[in-house]
């Protein structure tokens, strides 16, 4: 089986963490197959380098190459991208949408806007799922983060009771102990990236930056002179996967 997986491979630990607990769900129940990976971040507006990627006609040539499409997982249903034809990052056109033939699974995806949704997204994003819903051979499920309540509550009953929630594929990830390790002895890592920062909290509104550095500064100079623990900075790329090592 050829398999073309679209998602963000050079994303954060979580995206890292779902990639590789989902390929041992394929290894599990499909065996042999081939993954191509096609980075989601290519398709964003703000992507203005030459390898840009659109959902469009060359979008539809290449898919008649495998015999399944991935999206997901990933934060791909949070409906506030401005401009999308979706809301989202999964920024298709709903006749180019429509014309998809190969299977198509959307998977253990987020649905939590985190930044201001625009006026007109919702409707964007309910016609989406409609279309993706009335599909032959296509399955969308979101995972267990509190996104099916957020269909439930803002986009409608029916849409929250037609899509499952999943255990994310992060948690069918499995370490072989051939991890890598900073220090020796005990230590404490600390991931922190600026896109975070710039993200809406639901329940607080935008995060005060001053605050959470302050925070981050006690915790920081309370690990380092009241324990005898190591201290770790750590960049997604400390924890790739050991097969991208």
């Amino acid at each position: 089986m050829k398999i073309l997986h679209v998602a963000s491979f050079s994303g954060n630990i979580g995206d890292n963490a779902s990639h590789a607990g989902f390929k041992t769900i394929l290894d599990k129940f499909i065996g042999k197959y081939e993954i191509t990976e096609l980075e989601i971040r290519k398709f964003y507006k703000n992507y203005r380098l030459n390898d840009k990627l659109r959902f469009d006609e060359d979008f539809l040539n290449l898919l008649k190459n495998y015999d399944l499409l991935i999206i997901g997982g990933g934060g791909f249903f949070d409906y506030w991208v401005p401009g999308s034809e979706t809301g989202t990052t999964i920024d298709i056109a709903p006749e180019i949408l429509s014309r998809i033939s190969t299977p198509l699974v959307i998977s253990s995806v987020g649905c939590m806007p985190h930044k201001q949704v625009p006026e007109g997204n919702v409707e964007k994003f309910r016609n989406f799922l409609d279309i993706l819903l009335q599909k032959k051979n296509t399955f969308v499920a979101v995972r267990n983060d509190g996104s099916i309540k957020t269909l439930r509550n803002f986009i409608g009953e029916r849409y929250a009771d037609a899509i499952p929630e999943i255990v994310d594929h992060g948690f069918f990830y499995q370490n072989d102990g051939s991890y890598f390790r900073p220090f020796e002895g005990k230590y404490v890592a600390i991931n922190s990236t600026s896109d975070q920062l710039n993200m809406q909290n639901a329940k607080v509104g935008p995060i005060n930056h001053e605050l959470y550095h302050d925070e981050l500064r006690k915790v920081i100079n309370h690990i380092i002179s009241q324990t005898d623990l190591n201290l770790a900075f750590c960049s997604t790329y400390l924890f790739r996967r050991r097969s991208d090592i």
